[in-house]
Protein backbone atom coordinates (compact mmCIF):
# COMPACT_ATOMS: atom_id res chain seq x y z
CA UNK A 1 0.00 0.00 0.00
CA UNK A 2 1.37 3.42 -0.93
CA UNK A 3 2.37 6.13 1.56
CA UNK A 4 -0.37 8.33 0.08
CA UNK A 5 -3.07 5.72 0.66
CA UNK A 6 -1.88 5.06 4.20
CA UNK A 7 -1.78 8.78 5.00
CA UNK A 8 -5.22 9.29 3.51
CA UNK A 9 -6.66 6.42 5.55
CA UNK A 10 -5.06 7.81 8.71
CA UNK A 11 -6.49 11.27 7.97
CA UNK A 12 -9.97 9.82 7.52
CA UNK A 13 -9.58 7.85 10.75
CA UNK A 14 -8.51 10.98 12.67
CA UNK A 15 -11.39 12.95 11.18
CA UNK A 16 -13.98 10.25 12.00
CA UNK A 17 -12.84 9.90 15.61
CA UNK A 18 -12.88 13.65 16.12
CA UNK A 19 -16.34 14.03 14.63
CA UNK A 20 -17.54 11.34 17.03
CA UNK A 21 -16.03 13.26 19.92
CA UNK A 22 -17.81 16.38 18.76
CA UNK A 23 -21.07 14.51 18.39
CA UNK A 24 -21.04 14.84 14.61
CA UNK A 25 -20.76 18.63 14.56
CA UNK A 26 -18.34 21.48 15.05
CA UNK A 27 -18.42 23.01 18.52
CA UNK A 28 -17.99 26.75 18.91
CA UNK A 29 -17.60 28.46 22.28
CA UNK A 30 -20.70 30.33 23.39
CA UNK A 31 -20.45 33.78 25.02
CA UNK A 32 -21.55 32.30 28.33
CA UNK A 33 -18.82 29.67 28.19
CA UNK A 34 -16.21 32.31 27.36
CA UNK A 35 -17.23 34.36 30.40
CA UNK A 36 -17.42 31.38 32.79
CA UNK A 37 -14.33 31.39 35.01
CA UNK A 38 -14.92 28.13 36.87
CA UNK A 39 -12.15 25.53 36.81
CA UNK A 40 -14.41 22.92 35.16
CA UNK A 41 -15.51 25.27 32.39
CA UNK A 42 -11.94 26.31 31.73
CA UNK A 43 -10.86 22.70 31.45
CA UNK A 44 -13.77 21.90 29.12
CA UNK A 45 -13.07 24.98 26.99
CA UNK A 46 -9.40 24.04 26.67
CA UNK A 47 -10.35 20.48 25.72
CA UNK A 48 -12.73 21.76 23.03
CA UNK A 49 -10.08 24.16 21.73
CA UNK A 50 -7.54 21.34 21.42
CA UNK A 51 -10.06 19.07 19.73
CA UNK A 52 -11.02 21.83 17.31
CA UNK A 53 -7.38 22.27 16.29
CA UNK A 54 -7.08 18.51 15.74
CA UNK A 55 -10.24 18.55 13.65
CA UNK A 56 -8.88 21.42 11.53
CA UNK A 57 -5.64 19.51 10.98
CA UNK A 58 -7.47 16.33 10.01
CA UNK A 59 -9.69 18.22 7.57
CA UNK A 60 -6.76 19.92 5.86
CA UNK A 61 -4.80 16.67 5.71
CA UNK A 62 -7.73 15.02 3.93
CA UNK A 63 -8.02 17.98 1.55
CA UNK A 64 -4.30 18.16 0.79
CA UNK A 65 -4.04 14.45 0.07
CA UNK A 66 -7.03 14.74 -2.22
CA UNK A 67 -5.56 17.77 -3.97
CA UNK A 68 -2.30 15.95 -4.64
CA UNK A 69 -4.05 12.96 -6.20
CA UNK A 70 -3.56 14.89 -9.45
CA UNK A 71 -0.21 16.61 -9.15
CA UNK A 72 0.28 19.67 -11.24
CA UNK A 73 2.85 22.22 -12.14
CA UNK A 74 2.06 24.46 -15.19
CA UNK A 75 1.36 28.09 -15.92
CA UNK A 76 -2.20 29.14 -15.24
CA UNK A 77 -4.44 31.22 -17.49
CA UNK A 78 -5.88 34.12 -15.51
CA UNK A 79 -9.36 35.36 -16.45
CA UNK A 80 -10.60 38.63 -15.00
CA UNK A 81 -14.21 38.46 -13.89
CA UNK A 82 -16.36 40.11 -11.23
CA UNK A 83 -17.23 37.14 -9.03
CA UNK A 84 -18.83 38.16 -5.72
CA UNK A 85 -18.65 35.59 -2.95
CA UNK A 86 -19.12 37.12 0.50
CA UNK A 87 -18.29 34.92 3.43
CA UNK A 88 -16.57 34.54 6.73
CA UNK A 89 -14.00 31.78 6.60
CA UNK A 90 -14.89 28.24 7.62
CA UNK A 91 -12.69 25.57 9.25
CA UNK A 92 -10.90 24.90 5.96
CA UNK A 93 -10.01 28.60 5.60
CA UNK A 94 -9.21 29.57 9.19
CA UNK A 95 -5.77 31.30 9.39
CA UNK A 96 -5.27 29.58 12.76
CA UNK A 97 -4.57 26.43 10.76
CA UNK A 98 -1.01 27.71 10.32
CA UNK A 99 -0.56 27.69 14.12
CA UNK A 100 1.36 30.97 14.02
CA UNK A 101 -0.79 33.31 16.17
CA UNK A 102 -1.28 35.63 13.21
CA UNK A 103 -2.16 39.32 13.57
CA UNK A 104 -5.70 39.94 12.28
CA UNK A 105 -6.11 43.71 12.75
CA UNK A 106 -6.00 45.29 9.32
CA UNK A 107 -4.09 48.43 10.34
CA UNK A 108 -1.40 46.40 12.11
CA UNK A 109 -0.57 44.31 9.05
CA UNK A 110 2.37 45.27 6.79
CA UNK A 111 1.57 46.28 3.22
CA UNK A 112 4.70 44.69 1.76
CA UNK A 113 7.34 42.15 2.57
CA UNK A 114 9.88 39.70 1.19
CA UNK A 115 11.97 36.79 2.39
CA UNK A 116 15.76 36.78 2.51
CA UNK A 117 16.29 34.93 -0.79
CA UNK A 118 14.44 34.10 -3.98
CA UNK A 119 13.41 30.42 -4.19
CA UNK A 120 15.38 28.60 -6.86
CA UNK A 121 13.93 27.57 -10.20
CA UNK A 122 14.01 24.05 -11.52
CA UNK A 123 11.98 21.48 -13.41
CA UNK A 124 8.81 20.09 -11.88
CA UNK A 125 9.95 16.70 -13.19
CA UNK A 126 6.88 15.83 -15.30
CA UNK A 127 5.33 12.43 -14.83
CA UNK A 128 5.14 11.89 -18.59
CA UNK A 129 8.97 12.00 -18.58
CA UNK A 130 9.28 9.47 -15.72
CA UNK A 131 9.86 12.04 -12.97
CA UNK A 132 13.41 12.08 -11.64
CA UNK A 133 14.24 9.00 -13.74
CA UNK A 134 14.46 11.40 -16.72
CA UNK A 135 17.88 11.61 -18.36
CA UNK A 136 17.60 15.36 -18.81
CA UNK A 137 21.16 16.11 -19.93
CA UNK A 138 20.95 13.77 -22.92
CA UNK A 139 17.29 12.76 -23.43
CA UNK A 140 16.67 9.59 -25.38
CA UNK A 141 13.53 8.40 -27.16
CA UNK A 142 11.94 7.18 -23.91
CA UNK A 143 12.57 7.69 -20.20
CA UNK A 144 10.69 4.48 -19.48
CA UNK A 145 12.58 2.07 -21.70
CA UNK A 146 16.30 2.77 -21.39
CA UNK A 147 18.41 -0.07 -20.03
CA UNK A 148 19.98 0.34 -16.62
CA UNK A 149 23.77 -0.04 -16.51
CA UNK A 150 25.35 -2.78 -14.43
CA UNK A 151 28.05 -2.06 -11.85
CA UNK A 152 30.69 -3.20 -14.31
CA UNK A 153 29.30 -0.93 -17.03
CA UNK A 154 29.17 2.04 -14.67
CA UNK A 155 32.77 1.48 -13.59
CA UNK A 156 33.84 1.76 -17.22
CA UNK A 157 31.86 4.96 -17.94
CA UNK A 158 33.49 8.30 -18.62
CA UNK A 159 32.58 11.35 -16.53
CA UNK A 160 30.54 12.66 -19.46
CA UNK A 161 28.56 9.42 -19.66
CA UNK A 162 27.94 9.39 -15.92
CA UNK A 163 26.82 13.01 -16.02
CA UNK A 164 24.12 12.13 -18.57
CA UNK A 165 22.40 9.63 -16.26
CA UNK A 166 19.15 10.56 -14.49
CA UNK A 167 19.04 11.91 -10.91
CA UNK A 168 17.42 8.64 -9.80
CA UNK A 169 20.17 6.54 -11.41
CA UNK A 170 22.88 8.68 -9.82
CA UNK A 171 21.34 8.29 -6.36
CA UNK A 172 21.13 4.51 -6.74
CA UNK A 173 24.72 4.29 -8.04
CA UNK A 174 26.00 6.57 -5.26
CA UNK A 175 24.59 4.25 -2.57
CA UNK A 176 25.63 1.10 -4.43
CA UNK A 177 22.14 -0.10 -5.32
CA UNK A 178 22.56 -1.51 -8.81
CA UNK A 179 19.09 -3.04 -8.79
CA UNK A 180 18.03 0.63 -9.12
CA UNK A 181 15.14 0.86 -6.63
CA UNK A 182 14.69 4.61 -7.09
CA UNK A 183 14.50 4.37 -10.88
CA UNK A 184 12.05 1.47 -10.78
CA UNK A 185 9.93 3.25 -8.15
CA UNK A 186 9.73 6.34 -10.37
CA UNK A 187 8.78 4.27 -13.39
CA UNK A 188 5.95 2.69 -11.40
CA UNK A 189 4.76 6.07 -10.09
CA UNK A 190 4.76 7.81 -13.45
CA UNK A 191 3.55 6.91 -16.95
CA UNK A 192 3.99 8.24 -20.51
CA UNK A 193 0.32 9.16 -20.87
CA UNK A 194 0.27 11.49 -17.88
CA UNK A 195 -1.11 15.00 -18.38
CA UNK A 196 1.61 17.57 -19.20
CA UNK A 197 1.01 19.40 -15.91
CA UNK A 198 1.43 16.36 -13.64
CA UNK A 199 4.72 16.24 -11.79
CA UNK A 200 6.55 17.04 -8.57
CA UNK A 201 5.80 20.74 -8.15
CA UNK A 202 4.39 19.89 -4.70
CA UNK A 203 7.94 18.82 -3.87
CA UNK A 204 9.86 21.46 -5.81
CA UNK A 205 7.91 24.40 -4.31
CA UNK A 206 8.64 23.64 -0.63
CA UNK A 207 12.17 22.42 -1.43
CA UNK A 208 13.01 25.71 -3.14
CA UNK A 209 11.93 27.57 0.01
CA UNK A 210 13.54 25.25 2.55
CA UNK A 211 16.90 24.46 0.93
CA UNK A 212 19.70 26.61 -0.44
CA UNK A 213 20.40 26.32 -4.13
CA UNK A 214 22.86 23.44 -4.68
CA UNK A 215 25.91 23.65 -6.93
CA UNK A 216 27.37 20.83 -9.03
CA UNK A 217 29.33 18.35 -6.96
CA UNK A 218 31.12 15.04 -7.53
CA UNK A 219 30.95 12.52 -4.70
CA UNK A 220 32.16 9.02 -4.03
CA UNK A 221 29.73 6.95 -1.97
CA UNK A 222 29.61 3.36 -0.71
CA UNK A 223 29.85 2.17 -4.32
CA UNK A 224 33.34 3.73 -4.48
CA UNK A 225 32.35 5.31 -7.81
CA UNK A 226 32.74 9.07 -8.30
CA UNK A 227 29.27 10.29 -9.28
CA UNK A 228 28.90 13.78 -10.82
CA UNK A 229 25.72 15.58 -9.76
CA UNK A 230 24.57 18.72 -11.57
CA UNK A 231 22.63 21.41 -9.73
CA UNK A 232 19.33 20.09 -11.09
CA UNK A 233 20.23 16.53 -10.13
CA UNK A 234 20.44 17.62 -6.49
CA UNK A 235 17.32 19.77 -6.83
CA UNK A 236 15.46 16.77 -8.26
CA UNK A 237 16.39 14.64 -5.25
CA UNK A 238 15.28 17.39 -2.85
CA UNK A 239 11.96 17.80 -4.69
CA UNK A 240 11.41 14.05 -4.71
CA UNK A 241 12.20 13.88 -0.99
CA UNK A 242 9.79 16.69 -0.05
CA UNK A 243 7.00 15.31 -2.23
CA UNK A 244 7.21 11.63 -1.42
CA UNK A 245 9.60 10.91 1.44
CA UNK A 246 9.45 13.64 4.09
CA UNK A 247 7.56 12.81 7.28
CA UNK A 248 6.83 16.49 7.98
CA UNK A 249 3.19 17.23 7.08
CA UNK A 250 2.06 20.22 5.06
CA UNK A 251 -0.26 22.73 6.70
CA UNK A 252 -2.41 25.35 5.03
CA UNK A 253 -5.88 26.48 4.06
CA UNK A 254 -8.25 26.63 1.12
CA UNK A 255 -10.05 24.10 -1.05
CA UNK A 256 -9.17 22.68 -4.42
CA UNK A 257 -11.43 23.42 -7.37
CA UNK A 258 -11.46 20.25 -9.49
CA UNK A 259 -13.43 21.62 -12.42
CA UNK A 260 -12.02 21.74 -15.95
CA UNK A 261 -13.03 24.90 -17.80
CA UNK A 262 -15.02 27.83 -16.41
CA UNK A 263 -18.46 26.26 -15.95
CA UNK A 264 -19.25 25.93 -12.24
CA UNK A 265 -16.38 28.09 -10.99
CA UNK A 266 -18.62 30.23 -8.79
CA UNK A 267 -20.27 27.35 -6.96
CA UNK A 268 -19.55 26.01 -3.46
CA UNK A 269 -17.45 23.30 -5.13
CA UNK A 270 -14.95 26.00 -6.11
CA UNK A 271 -14.92 28.40 -3.17
CA UNK A 272 -11.10 28.36 -3.09
CA UNK A 273 -9.15 30.21 -0.39
CA UNK A 274 -11.12 32.89 1.44
CA UNK A 275 -9.89 36.38 0.47
CA UNK A 276 -9.73 37.62 4.07
CA UNK A 277 -7.81 34.56 5.25
CA UNK A 278 -5.49 34.88 2.25
CA UNK A 279 -4.60 38.47 3.17
CA UNK A 280 -3.94 37.57 6.81
CA UNK A 281 -1.63 34.69 5.89
CA UNK A 282 0.19 36.66 3.18
CA UNK A 283 0.84 39.70 5.39
CA UNK A 284 1.86 37.65 8.43
CA UNK A 285 3.85 34.84 6.83
CA UNK A 286 5.88 37.04 4.47
CA UNK A 287 5.44 40.57 5.86
CA UNK A 288 5.90 39.86 9.57
CA UNK A 289 7.72 36.54 9.77
CA UNK A 290 9.77 36.84 6.56
CA UNK A 291 8.98 33.28 5.57
CA UNK A 292 7.70 32.10 2.21
CA UNK A 293 4.56 30.19 1.37
CA UNK A 294 3.14 28.20 -1.53
CA UNK A 295 0.00 28.91 -3.54
CA UNK A 296 -1.88 26.86 -6.10
CA UNK A 297 -1.90 29.50 -8.80
CA UNK A 298 -4.45 27.82 -11.07
CA UNK A 299 -8.07 27.96 -10.04
CA UNK A 300 -9.12 24.93 -12.06
CA UNK A 301 -8.59 21.17 -11.82
CA UNK A 302 -4.91 21.55 -12.67
CA UNK A 303 -2.68 22.23 -9.65
CA UNK A 304 0.27 24.60 -10.07
CA UNK A 305 2.13 25.04 -6.82
CA UNK A 306 4.38 28.11 -6.84
CA UNK A 307 6.74 29.32 -4.07
CA UNK A 308 5.90 32.91 -3.07
CA UNK A 309 8.72 35.15 -1.83
CA UNK A 310 7.33 38.72 -1.79
CA UNK A 311 4.17 40.83 -1.94
CA UNK A 312 2.99 44.45 -2.16
CA UNK A 313 -0.52 45.55 -1.15
CA UNK A 314 -2.36 48.83 -1.46
CA UNK A 315 -5.78 50.03 -0.41
CA UNK A 316 -7.84 51.31 -3.34
CA UNK A 317 -11.24 51.95 -1.74
CA UNK A 318 -13.59 51.71 1.23
CA UNK A 319 -17.30 51.19 1.67
CA UNK A 320 -19.89 50.08 4.20
CA UNK A 321 -20.84 46.47 4.82
CA UNK A 322 -22.48 44.73 1.86
CA UNK A 323 -25.37 42.28 2.12
CA UNK A 324 -24.00 38.82 2.81
CA UNK A 325 -20.77 40.00 4.42
CA UNK A 326 -19.34 38.12 7.39
CA UNK A 327 -21.24 38.59 10.67
CA UNK A 328 -20.01 41.66 12.55
CA UNK A 329 -18.77 43.45 9.42
CA UNK A 330 -19.16 47.24 9.60
CA UNK A 331 -16.91 48.31 6.73
CA UNK A 332 -15.15 46.84 3.72
CA UNK A 333 -11.71 47.72 2.36
CA UNK A 334 -10.83 47.11 -1.28
CA UNK A 335 -7.26 45.85 -1.59
CA UNK A 336 -4.96 45.09 -4.50
CA UNK A 337 -2.02 42.78 -3.80
CA UNK A 338 0.81 41.89 -6.15
CA UNK A 339 2.27 38.49 -5.30
CA UNK A 340 5.75 37.50 -6.54
CA UNK A 341 6.66 33.87 -7.11
CA UNK A 342 9.24 31.62 -8.77
CA UNK A 343 8.39 29.57 -11.85
CA UNK A 344 9.69 26.33 -13.32
CA UNK A 345 12.45 25.93 -15.91
CA UNK A 346 14.19 23.08 -17.70
CA UNK A 347 16.99 21.44 -15.68
CA UNK A 348 20.44 23.07 -15.63
CA UNK A 349 23.89 21.78 -14.72
CA UNK A 350 25.03 24.94 -12.97
CA UNK A 351 23.31 26.84 -10.17
CA UNK A 352 21.43 29.94 -11.29
CA UNK A 353 22.32 32.36 -8.51
CA UNK A 354 20.20 34.99 -6.81
CA UNK A 355 19.79 37.78 -9.35
CA UNK A 356 16.19 38.42 -10.34
CA UNK A 357 16.95 37.48 -13.93
CA UNK A 358 18.30 34.05 -13.02
CA UNK A 359 15.56 32.27 -11.07
CA UNK A 360 12.56 32.62 -13.35
CA UNK A 361 10.14 34.87 -11.49
CA UNK A 362 6.68 36.19 -12.17
CA UNK A 363 3.87 37.95 -10.34
CA UNK A 364 0.10 38.03 -10.20
CA UNK A 365 -2.23 40.79 -8.98
CA UNK A 366 -5.22 39.87 -6.82
CA UNK A 367 -8.10 42.25 -6.06
CA UNK A 368 -10.45 41.61 -3.19
CA UNK A 369 -12.49 43.15 -0.38
CA UNK A 370 -11.65 42.69 3.29
CA UNK A 371 -14.59 42.65 5.71
CA UNK A 372 -13.74 44.46 8.97
CA UNK A 373 -15.58 44.77 12.26
CA UNK A 374 -15.72 47.86 14.49
CA UNK A 375 -12.24 47.12 15.92
CA UNK A 376 -10.75 46.78 12.43
CA UNK A 377 -10.34 43.02 12.70
CA UNK A 378 -10.59 41.10 9.43
CA UNK A 379 -13.66 38.85 9.65
CA UNK A 380 -13.90 37.61 6.05
CA UNK A 381 -13.35 38.59 2.47
CA UNK A 382 -14.58 38.62 -1.10
CA UNK A 383 -12.70 38.08 -4.35
CA UNK A 384 -13.31 40.71 -7.03
CA UNK A 385 -11.90 38.74 -9.95
CA UNK A 386 -11.86 35.25 -11.37
CA UNK A 387 -8.14 34.73 -10.69
CA UNK A 388 -7.54 33.55 -7.15
CA UNK A 389 -5.49 30.85 -5.41
CA UNK A 390 -7.17 27.50 -4.78
CA UNK A 391 -5.18 26.95 -1.60
CA UNK A 392 -2.02 28.11 0.17
CA UNK A 393 0.31 26.05 2.33
CA UNK A 394 3.73 25.54 3.86
CA UNK A 395 5.87 22.51 4.57
CA UNK A 396 9.04 22.65 6.61
CA UNK A 397 12.06 20.51 5.91
CA UNK A 398 12.54 17.32 7.85
CA UNK A 399 15.63 15.33 8.82
CA UNK A 400 17.34 13.10 6.30
CA UNK A 401 17.37 9.75 8.04
CA UNK A 402 17.54 6.08 7.05
CA UNK A 403 17.40 5.54 3.31
CA UNK A 404 17.21 9.32 2.76
CA UNK A 405 20.50 10.05 4.56
CA UNK A 406 22.35 9.90 1.24
CA UNK A 407 20.24 12.77 -0.13
CA UNK A 408 21.23 14.88 2.87
CA UNK A 409 24.88 13.99 2.33
CA UNK A 410 24.72 14.99 -1.34
CA UNK A 411 22.91 18.24 -0.54
CA UNK A 412 25.35 19.30 2.19
CA UNK A 413 28.29 18.72 -0.17
CA UNK A 414 26.54 20.73 -2.91
CA UNK A 415 26.14 23.89 -0.79
CA UNK A 416 29.66 24.08 0.61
Amino acid sequence: MSKLVLASAKAREDFTSLVQVFGGGIVRSSPSAQNDCSRTSKKRAQMLKNLTRRLHAALFKMFLLSAFTLLACSQSHLIEHNSRIFEAWDVINDPDRFGRNFETHYRDLPTSGSISRIPWSDSYWPSQRAGIAYRWLNPGPSSFGYSLPSRQTVQGMTREELSALSPAEKLDIFVGRFEYPTVLSERRRTYPGAAPWEGLCHGWAPASLEFLEPHPVTLKGPSNISVPFGSSDVKALLSWYMALRSAVPAIGLGGRCDIFGTLGLNTPRCRDANAGAFHIVLANQIGRQREGLIIDLARYAEVWNQPVYAFQSREIGRQGASPGAAPGTTQEVVVESQVFYTTEIEPTWNALGQTLERPMTNSVIYRYRLELDTQGTIRGGEWLQEARPDFLWIQQRGTFTGADAAIGQIYEAAIR
